[in-house]
């Protein structure tokens, strides 16, 4: 018997985001990372609790994450929730400024009514956090790490996205209002100096170039500017009024955190061995933290997905029957 087949690099079998360092940076997007992302239709593992403790009413509502937590006293932290993920737990390393990293989610806001009236223990009107744990190699204090990201909060005129940057180096800055409650898009992705570019649109949609809501200056105080040089890992970061009121706080869901690099993952090998019938296909190289499909043809032009697998940086072995021929290529969603 000839058995014909396919030893590939990879096949890409939709359109490919490539990733061009400039000063400029692009819009969160590009080649999802699956094994740090979380589509928040179950309580991920992902997720594990703060410095400040977790949400005691976190649960998944009709496909969605509720993020909720009593407002009581909370020892050294009161009125303050938080969840992490810390990317060297997942896939075994930061992400380097290099791969064009960014982050993603939509946030469905409860009705202006349920919003908290008063101020969270640190003083601020700054409700829900949407973060990121980012590392400086500049920073002097707390081994070079900081949280930069986008709050939902309140200011003197109202409902409004609110920039963290510095970590109380420099000032938190209001860079849009909120019109209306439901369904909010936000993103952050970095330029090629490092600094934290913020997004944000109403609805669940694509962010562009035209959603940028905020790009910090470069100020004259070197303490007060911030440059990623990894990012470190997700981070949603719940406030809620001092003193403590006993009550749980609001519904905020969210759908999705995606994490994103521009650059392409690892392009892996393939080898077939046909012994008895069975079919054995061996797929090495491929990008930890990365989904990659293995499909099958008989005629090199109707591909079928036989397998469908986050990597974890293993070698991925697939097997089946066959009779005849088979075709074999690595795909990425």
């Amino acid at each position: 018997m000839i058995v014909r087949f396919l030893i590939a690099r990879c096949f890409f079998s939709s359109a490919v985001a490539f990733f061009l360092q400039s000063s400029q940076a692009a819009p969160p997007g590009g080649n999802l990372v699956e094994g740090i992302s979380d589509e928040c239709d179950t309580l991920s593992p992902i997720w594990h609790s703060g410095l400040r403790g977790w949400p005691d009413a976190l649960s998944v509502q009709d496909g969605l994450l509720s993020i909720r937590s009593c407002n009581g006293d909370n020892g050294d932290y009161p009125s303050a929730r938080d969840m992490v993920s810390t990317y060297a737990d997942q896939i075994g390393r930061a992400l380097d400024l290099s791969e064009g990293p960014s982050v993603m989610t939509s946030v469905w806001l409860p009705l202006f009514s349920c919003w908290p009236t008063g101020e969270n223990a640190s003083g601020y009107r700054e409700w829900l956090g949407f973060r990121v744990t980012a590392y400086d190699v500049s920073l002097s204090v707390d081994s070079g790490l900081y949280c930069p990201g986008i709050y939902i909060g309140n200011d003197d005129d109202g409902q409004c996205l609110i920039a963290r940057v510095g970590d109380g180096y420099s000032d938190d800055v209001t860079i849009g209002r909120i019109t209306a409650p439901g369904w909010w898009t936000l993103g952050m992705s970095w330029d090629a100096q490092g600094r934290t570019q913020y997004y944000a649109a109403p609805g669940e949609v694509t962010l562009t170039d035209a959603d940028l809501l905020y790009s910090p200056p470069i100020s004259v105080d070197p303490a007060a500017n911030r440059s990623l040089t990894q990012l470190i890992g997700n981070f949603w970061a719940l406030r809620m009024t001092y003193p403590p009121t006993g009550d749980l706080s609001p519904d905020w869901r969210a759908d999705f955190y995606r994490v994103f690099v521009g650059t392409q993952p690892a392009l892996p090998l393939i080898a077939l061995c046909v012994s008895g019938g069975i079919a054995q296909v061996e797929i090495t190289g491929c990008s930890r933290g990365f989904r990659y499909l293995l499909e099958a043809s008989d005629d090199l032009i109707n591909w079928t997905t036989v397998d469908d697998a986050i990597s974890d940086g293993s070698v991925q072995t697939f097997q089946e029957p066959t009779s005849n021929r088979r075709f074999y290529r690595v795909a990425r969603p």
